[in-house]
């Protein structure tokens, strides 16, 4: 089942909302961010993007389990904040909520998101559960992984919302009248710093 139709608008704040979730998990993680962007044309914004660095201290093979996984929350984030936003403008029901978190958005940032999400999880699987023998224990294991990382995306962003809420505000009057909008790192921290100051 589709989401519902945005605006231009809406699908503007939908993409900036989306994007804070990742940039907020990505700096949870220790993860060293340049910019934030959102990409479109005169009548859309097509997608947006966090761009981000990662420097894992790596001595063992369970670092390399932590740090995949820490790459699935960060993926999770943005569709974590996408239910959010969602359920604001229009209550998704269970059908529409299945589209946002097991196949990702209508649209290229969401897709592009579960992409890379399907790539990490054979590696994490098979550090975490070893190789499995059967598709059914491979679906069950990865579910897990999964499972994992949706509640560890969500325990993260919960008690931020508002703070993220109001960053968006902030940051919708900074691009208005542009479909694309680079916000460096240190706008970025400006914005947080005077979302803080209104809460």
């Amino acid at each position: 089942m589709e989401l519902p139709n945005l605006t231009v608008q809406q699908e503007k704040e939908r993409i900036l909302n989306h994007e804070l979730g990742h940039w907020f998990a990505a700096t949870h993680f220790g993860f060293y961010v340049d910019h934030l962007a959102i990409e479109g044309n005169f009548h859309h914004v097509t997608s947006g993007y966090v761009n981000m660095y990662p420097r894992p201290q790596v001595d063992d093979i369970s670092d390399v389990e932590k740090y995949l996984l820490s790459r699935i929350v960060i993926l999770c984030a943005g569709a974590v904040m996408d239910d959010v936003w969602y359920n604001k403008l229009y209550p998704l029901n269970d059908d529409q909520r299945s589209v946002l978190f097991n196949v990702g958005l209508i649209g290229k940032t969401g897709l592009s998101d579960y992409a890379k999400i399907i790539e990490h999880l054979p590696l994490v699987s098979a550090i975490k559960f070893g190789v499995s023998n059967s598709k059914v224990e491979e679906d069950k294991n990865f579910d897990s992984v999964l499972n994992q990382a949706w509640q560890e995306a969500a325990d993260l962003l919960q008690p931020k919302f508002e703070l993220l809420d109001s960053m968006l505000k902030i940051m919708l009057k900074t691009c208005e009248g542009f479909n694309s909008y680079c916000f460096t790192i240190e706008k970025i921290k400006e914005i947080e710093a005077a979302a803080m100051s209104i809460e």
